[in-house]
């Protein structure tokens, strides 16, 4: 079974192709032309063709932001589109955001995500770079966010909260004007190892899987029940990378 290492990529610190001479509006212009109108489509794991299309981007010259906004296509989109930003986000978090080299000095800062139909939805990432190889780095996370939402993997996250979200508990508590979430619970986690022959159930090999593979996963499963509590608890307000 494999767990997706983190991929930072140096284009981050590369130089900006345009001219400091360009007003910002020729930025802006350069930028479209550069990454705008690119198209990726897979298939996940689990699941049909999904597709990408990233239809637009906006530069903040102050800011040296790019806001990017990628339309997709997802067949197998799940009907509640809370769950689908929860997992994204969740993935998002341990995929990048989460990563030693990037914690403090963010690529993408905010997300923001808005349902368009039962299958298609629009992510916008703000950016913080004017780079167009670092600007095409920041759309392909999109796709390996969402294989990583539709693969075995996730299956087996989202099996386990459906499974042991009972026995947890939500605790609320406020630092000044801001609400912060713990969440308690008294289950061992070895209770949450897949075990043996179970492979046929999330969709993989019992081969694939050693026992030091089941552990971990037993603790990203408790990662990510913890975090799907506090997501349903605070909604919005919890959904923030920064």
């Amino acid at each position: 079974m494999d767990i997706p290492s983190t991929v930072i990529s140096t284009l981050r610190l590369a130089q900006s192709v345009m001219s400091p001479r360009q007003s910002a509006s020729e930025k802006r212009q350069a930028l479209y032309n550069a990454i705008a109108g690119q198209k990726i489509s897979f298939t996940p794991e689990r699941g049909e063709r999904i597709e990408l299309h990233l239809r637009n981007c906006g530069y903040d010259e102050g800011e040296n932001e790019t806001v990017l906004s990628v339309s997709i296509h997802d067949p197998q989109r799940p009907e509640d589109f809370f769950n689908l930003e929860t997992d994204f986000r969740y993935h998002y978090t341990m995929i990048f955001f989460n990563d030693p080299r990037e914690v403090g000095n963010l690529l993408v800062s905010e997300l923001y995500f808005n349902e368009v139909g039962p299958e298609d939805f629009r992510i916008e990432l703000c950016v913080n770079s004017a780079d167009p190889p670092t600007l095409q780095l920041a759309f392909e996370r999109v796709e390996t966010v969402m294989a990583q939402v539709h693969s075995k993997y996730h299956y087996f996250l989202r099996s386990q909260y459906k499974q042991y979200s009972d026995e947890f508990e939500v605790l609320e508590s406020f630092n000044g004007t801001k609400t912060e979430y713990e969440v308690g619970s008294s289950i061992d986690t070895e209770e949450l190892i897949p075990q043996p022959f179970c492979g046929e159930t999330y969709g993989w090999s019992d081969d694939d899987v050693d026992l030091l593979d089941r552990i971990s996963m037993s603790y990203r499963a408790r990662e990510y029940i913890e975090y799907v509590m506090k997501a349903e608890a605070g909604g919005d307000q919890f959904f923030v990378l920064n």
